[in-house]
C-alpha cells in the first residue's frame, strides 16, 4: 500500500494503544500481587488516556494533517509483537516488557514524525511521541514510589 493517510495510521495507532490497553488489563486478572496489579493498572490507564487522546484528535473531520498523504510509511516494529500472553509474569518481566512497548511507541513517533515534509504532519507525530514519553515519565515515577512498599 504505497499512499495512506495520516489518518489513516493515527486509527492504526488508535488500535495498537487499545490492544495493548486489553492486554494490561487481561494480565491484571491473572496476577495476584499487589504491586503488580498498580504497575498493570496505571499501564492500562496510560493506554487508555493514548486511545483517548487519538480519537478525540480524529474527530476534526477537516484537518489538514489528518488528510495528508504520505507516500510511504518507514519499517516499525508492530507492539502486537511485544505482547507475551504465555510469559511468567514477575515484577522484572512486566517492567521490561511495558519498556519495551513504550519505547517502540515513542520510536515508531518519532519515525513517522521524519516522514512527510509538512510541519503539520510532523507536529502530530511529535505530539504524540511527546505524549508518551511524558506519560511514561510519570508512570516511572509512581513505579519508583511503589518500590518503597
Amino acid at each position: 500500500m504505497p499512499f495512506i493517510q495520516v489518518r489513516e495510521v493515527m486509527k492504526k495507532s488508535c488500535r495498537d494503544h487499545k490492544k495493548v490497553a486489553e492486554f494490561f488489563d487481561d494480565l491484571m486478572d491473572s496476577v495476584d500481587d499487589v504491586k503488580l496489579k498498580y504497575i498493570l493498572s496505571n499501564m492500562k490507564d496510560h493506554e487508555d488516556k493514548m486511545a483517548h487522546c487519538i480519537q478525540e484528535y480524529l474527530k476534526v473531520k477537516e484537518s489538514p494533517g489528518l488528510n495528508t498523504w504520505l507516500q510511504y510509511l518507514p519499517d516499525m516494529q508492530e507492539v502486537s509483537q511485544l505482547l507475551d500472553e504465555d510469559c511468567d509474569i514477575d515484577e522484572e518481566t512486566l517492567v521490561q516488557m511495558i519498556r519495551d512497548v513504550q519505547s517502540t511507541f515513542i520510536e515508531n513517533y518519532e519515525k513517522l514524525s521524519q516522514v512527510n515534509l509538512s510541519d503539520t504532519v510532523t507536529d502530530i507525530f511529535i505530539d504524540m511521541k511527546n505524549l508518551s514519553s511524558h506519560e511514561c515519565e510519570r508512570r516511572g515515577w509512581g513505579k519508583v514510589q511503589m518500590d518503597d512498599f
